[in-house]
């Protein structure tokens, strides 16, 4: 149990980082949303998914929830039941904070799969989301957490996922072949390791993938330096330049270089996105006590006078905690780019 709730925590601090979508041809939704014009954005979205459009269900679905709009989630399913790679991804993740269906690990390793298996045509179409639900469901295998322990199978998932750019999914390639994550079975191999930690570290990743401390895979790769012999530190350094040669030529680290090019309209969606995670944390955090343990966020509503774009602003959530619904007060306001909130459970 205590590594499950570990595995909870270091994959909702990384799948809440929501993947963007590159801007299609013709897509004037896409458009408006780049430049800013939410509202445009909304409106051409709204009209194109109601037509069938998997895009625009999925794009709209991410606008609606970072908004506090529960119709979100039913677009995000349609799009996901399309087959809509990104739309598949993001259930996943939601799933993991309990968001609109019950915690169930054995369904969440189920829509993660349903991404990684995805044609490869679609996978590289997107790459954030194929390596982050490849670095998710490796934890997954190696754990046995809501399936049969496969540390192989976890290990691959890690390292393809590394290949692509993930830069904690390389950190922890660097962890496990240095020796310092150890009982599953992966055979050392140091020269490997410092390359996938040096890659990691000129992408500055700066968290500690054990959770024991803020950390840099600087560190790492210095550590296992010292345990190099000249000719391994030679040998490491051309497979670092040889994976950053594949890069550049667009074999390898799609991940990476789509991440250095998100706009600032994804990002700002994507911070609403975190603090979306955040706040379904602490609501459920203070109900998720025995006897029951049976809970999920069933929805979430904008008070009234409360629209997009308002300073202040209240939520009324509603928490189904064993068949019982149970509603929490939520207020929000910004400061600058950021936004503040406060929970206030009124039960």
């Amino acid at each position: 149990m205590r590594i499950a709730i570990h595995l909870v925590a270091v994959l909702l601090f990384i799948t809440l980082l929501a993947p963007g979508v590159a801007l299609a041809d013709g897509d004037e939704g896409e458009r408006a949303f780049q430049a800013g014009d939410l509202e445009r954005a909304k409106a051409v979205w709204t009209e194109t998914a109601a037509k069938g459009d998997r895009h625009a269900q999925y794009r709209l679905g991410r606008i609606l929830l970072a908004e506090g709009d529960a119709r979100g989630w039913p677009m995000l399913q349609k799009s996901a039941r399309a087959g809509y790679l990104p739309a598949q991804y993001r259930l996943a993740d939601m799933s993991l904070s309990s968001q609109f269906a019950k915690a169930d690990f054995k369904r969440t390793v189920r829509l993660y799969e349903r991404v990684v298996n995805q044609p490869e045509p679609m996978r590289r179409a997107h790459p954030v989301e194929t390596a982050e639900a490849e670095w998710a469901l490796s934890n997954f295998y190696m754990y046995g957490i809501g399936v049969t322990a496969n540390p192989r199978r976890g290990f691959e998932l890690l390292r393809r996922a590394a290949n692509a750019g993930h830069a904690r999914a390389q950190v922890y390639m660097g962890l496990h072949l240095g020796g310092r994550v150890r009982g599953l079975g992966i055979q050392p191999d140091l020269v490997e390791a410092h390359k996938w930690l040096v890659l990691a570290w000129k992408q500055d990743a700066d968290q500690e993938p054990t959770g024991n401390r803020p950390g840099h895979p600087r560190n790492h790769a210095l550590e296992v330096r010292k345990r190099l012999s000249r000719a391994q530190f030679d040998r490491s350094k051309k497979l670092i330049r040889a994976w950053l040669d594949a890069k550049d030529a667009g074999t390898l680290g799609h991940m990476w270089e789509i991440e250095k090019r998100r706009s600032a309209a994804e990002k700002r969606l994507r911070r609403d996105e975190d603090m979306r995670g955040e706040v379904a944390t602490a609501v459920i955090e203070p109900l998720a006590k025995k006897p029951c343990e049976d809970y999920f966020i069933r929805t979430y509503a904008r008070a009234k006078g409360s629209e997009p774009g308002a300073s202040r602003w209240s939520e009324t959530w509603t928490v189904d905690r064993c068949g019982s619904p149970v509603t929490v007060r939520v207020s929000f306001w910004r400061e600058g780019a950021t936004t503040r909130w406060r929970v206030n459970p009124s039960q």
